[in-house]
C-alpha cells in the first residue's frame, strides 16, 4: 500500500457500493461499454485535431498501452501528464489506467521548478509533454530535468521534435503492432477499482503542493454524484474549458465523458468569445466553470449572437467566491441554465444547487451537500457547532480521496476519528443544511486579536460597479499584529480611493474594525490555476512594499 493511503471504515465501503457510489469499475470498463454501445458517437473533441469516436478513441488508447508497456511502463507505476486540452490527453490516460499504472496530472504551464517537485514526489518513471507549446520548448525542459531525476525513463513527446532517448507518440500510434480481442483485455494489468489511479498536486494556495490521491471507486462516486444530481448521460456534451492538468478537468471533463458516454468539447484555452461560439456550434450542455469565467461569458457581447445559448442547461462554479451579484447577472443572461454555486476541492466534491433550490440560497449560498455526500462545521477541536455559527467545514463521502501521497503525517490530521475530512474551509450552515463558504482557516486577517474573514468583507465591497476583483490580505502591523490591506482590480478607466472603500464599508453597516485601511491597485491577482486568489502571494507583495517604504522614509 502507498504511504499515505487511508482506510476507508467497512460500514462505509458497504454503504458505498449499495448506494451505487462505488461501481467496482474502471475508467476502460466504462470505455468499452461506450465502443460497444455507440461507437460511432463523438467521444472527445478539440479545436487542433477535430473530433475523435468512442471507437477511435478505444483503439487508440489500447494501442498507446502496448507501445507504453513495451517502453517498459508497468503496473503501479507513476506517469506524469502534463499535455494542454488536446484529445491525446484521454488517450494518455485511458493507456495508464490499461496498465495500471498511475496518471498524475501537471499544468501545462508548469515549468523546472514544479514538474521537478512532481516527478521526484512520486518517483515517476514517465512523463507526457508537447514539443512545443506557447513559445514554450518542453523537450528542452525536460532535456535539462532528466539528469536530475533518476526513476524517470520515459519522455512521451505529442509533436514532431522528440529529442534522443525520448518516444514519439506519432511513432507509437503508427508503428506495426497489432490490436487484437487477446492482448486489448491487458487482465494482468488492470487495475483494482480500489488501487490508486490518479494523483494530483494541489494548487498550492497555502504552501507546499500535497499529492492526492484517488481510486477508481472515489472518482467514480464523483460521476455517479452527477449523474444523480443532474441527470447526466451520454445525450449530453460536456464542454471544459478548465485544464486537463487540474483535479476539476480531469475528474469532470475526461472522466465524466467516459463514464456517461457524453460527449467531450475541449477548449485549449481560455477565450471568451471562443467559448461561446464553441458551446453554441456543438450544442453543449453542461460546463464546469471557476467564476472568473463565468463573469466573462455573461458580461461578453457574443452571447446575444448565440441567443443566450440555448443549449446549456447546466453551469457549475465553484472554486473561488462567487458573488451574488454575478448569480444574478448569469441568470439574466443565461435564462435557459442552471447556474449552481457550489463547493469543492481535489480531495472531493461537497455542494450544489439544483432545480429546486430557492433563489435566495442560489444567490447568497454555496449550496447543500451533494447526494451521498455529509457535510457540518466543526470547532478547532473537531467538534459539531450550532447552525449559524462559523467554523471549519468538515465532509465526508464516497468521492473523498484516498490520503495524501508519502504523507501519512498529513492524512492523519486531515481526518477526524469519524472519518470526516477537515477541509480548511471556514464555513456556516443554516437549519436547511445550506453551506456559506466564509475564508479559508489560514487566510484569516487577526487584527488586534479580532479574526476577520476576507471573504466576508470582499462579498460587500465586490457589488461596487467600479471593481472587477478584489482580494483582502493582512499587512504586518507592529501594534495590531495585522491590518487589512485590499488589493482591487478595477474596470477600465474606473478609480478608485481608499476613503470610497470606507464609505462603501460604512454604508453596508460592516464594523470598523473590519474596513480596508490600504489600497493597492493591481492590473491582475496572483491566482491559483483553480482560479484561487494566492492570498500568501499577497501578503508577500505588501510585506515587500512595506519593507521598502521604511527604508526609503
Amino acid at each position: 500500500m502507498l504511504k499515505g493511503r487511508r482506510e476507508t471504515p467497512p460500514h462505509l465501503e458497504t454503504q458505498y457500493r449499495q448506494q451505487g457510489f462505488w461501481t467496482d469499475k474502471v475508467l476502460t470498463d466504462y470505455l468499452e461499454a461506450c465502443i460497444v454501445k455507440q461507437p460511432e458517437r463523438v467521444a472527445v473533441l478539440d479545436e487542433r485535431s477535430g473530433s475523435v469516436t468512442y471507437s477511435e478513441l478505444g483503439e487508440r488508447a489500447t494501442r498507446l498501452a502496448l507501445g507504453l508497456h513495451e517502453a517498459g511502463v508497468s503496473k503501479g507505476d507513476f506517469f506524469i501528464i502534463q499535455i494542454p486540452n488536446w484529445y491525446e490527453f484521454s488517450v494518455i490516460h485511458l493507456a495508464l489506467t490499461y496498465l495500471g499504472a498511475i496518471s498524475v496530472s501537471v499544468p501545462v504551464t508548469f515549468r523546472h521548478h514544479e514538474v521537478q517537485f512532481v516527478a521526484r514526489a512520486t518517483g515517476a518513471k514517465g512523463i507526457a509533454i508537447p514539443d512545443d507549446y506557447q513559445d514554450f520548448n518542453f523537450v528542452e525542459m525536460m532535456g535539462d530535468l532528466r539528469g536530475r531525476l533518476a526513476n524517470l525513463e520515459i519522455v512521451l513527446v505529442i509533436g514532431e521534435h522528440a529529442a534522443t532517448r525520448m518516444l514519439s507518440y506519432q511513432d507509437l500510434m503508427s508503428g506495426p503492432r497489432m490490436v487484437t480481442d487477446s492482448n486489448k483485455g491487458f487482465g494482468a494489468t488492470k487495475p483494482r477499482p480500489d488501487d490508486v489511479t490518479f494523483v494530483v498536486f494541489t494548487s498550492g494556495s497555502t504552501g507546499e503542493p500535497k499529492g492526492v490521491m484517488h481510486t477508481s471507486n472515489t472518482l467514480a462516486a464523483i460521476n455517479a454524484t452527477y449523474v444523480k444530481e443532474y441527470g447526466v448521460s451520454s445525450d449530453d456534451v460536456i464542454f471544459m474549458p478548465a485544464p486537463l492538468g487540474l483535479s476539476v478537468g480531469l475528474m469532470h471533463g475526461v472522466r465524466l465523458a467516459v463514464f456517461t458516454g457524453a460527449t467531450l468539447v475541449l477548449q485549449e484555452r481560455w477565450e471568451p468569445e471562443k467559448s461561446i461560439h464553441l458551446i453554441s456550434q456543438e450544442r453543449a450542455t453542461l460546463t464546469v466553470v471557476v467564476p472568473t469565467m463565468l463573469q466573462d461569458i455573461v458580461t461578453s457581447p457574443k452571447l446575444l449572437d448565440h441567443e443566450s445559448l440555448p443549449s446549456l442547461r447546466l453551469v457549475w462554479v465553484g472554486g473561488a467566491f462567487v458573488s451574488p451579484s454575478l448569480v444574478q447577472r448569469a441568470h439574466a443572461n443565461l435564462p435557459h441554465t442552471l447556474i449552481s454555486p457550489g463547493w469543492g476541492m481535489s480531495e472531493g466534491i461537497g455542494s450544489c444547487c439544483n432545480d429546486d433550490t430557492p433563489v435566495s440560497k442560489v444567490q447568497t449560498t454555496d449550496g447543500r451537500a451533494f447526494p451521498g455526500t455529509e457535510l457540518k462545521i466543526v470547532s478547532p477541536e473537531g467538534e459539531e457547532i450550532p447552525f449559524g455559527d462559523e467554523g471549519e467545514l468538515a465532509m465526508r463521502g464516497p468521492q473523498l480521496f484516498a490520503g495524501y501521497l508519502h504523507r501519512p503525517d498529513l492524512t492523519d490530521a486531515a481526518f477526524l476519528s469519524d472519518g470526516f475530512l477537515r477541509t480548511g474551509d471556514l464555513a456556516q450552515m443554516d437549519s436547511d443544511g445550506y453551506v456559506k463558504i466564509t475564508g479559508r482557516v489560514k487566510d484569516l486577517i487577526i487584527r488586534g486579536g479580532l479574526n476577520i474573514s476576507p471573504v466576508e468583507v470582499e462579498e460587500i465591497l465586490s457589488g461596487d460597479s467600479r471593481i472587477t476583483t478584489i482580494a483582502l490580505a493582512g499587512m504586518p502591523d507592529e501594534r495590531l499584529g495585522e491590518r487589512i490591506c485590499a488589493f482591487v482590480v478595477l474596470k477600465s478607466g474606473a478609480e478608485l480611493t481608499l476613503e470610497d472603500l470606507a464609505d462603501l464599508a460604512e454604508k453596508s453597516g460592516l464594523a470598523k474594525q473590519k474596513w480596508p485601511e490600504r489600497l493597492e491597485i493591481l492590473t491582475e491577482l496572483p491566482m491559483t490555476p483553480t482560479g484561487k486568489v494566492q492570498r500568501y502571494a499577497l501578503k508577500q507583495l505588501i510585506t515587500e512594499k512595506l519593507t521598502e517604504e521604511s527604508r526609503t522614509a
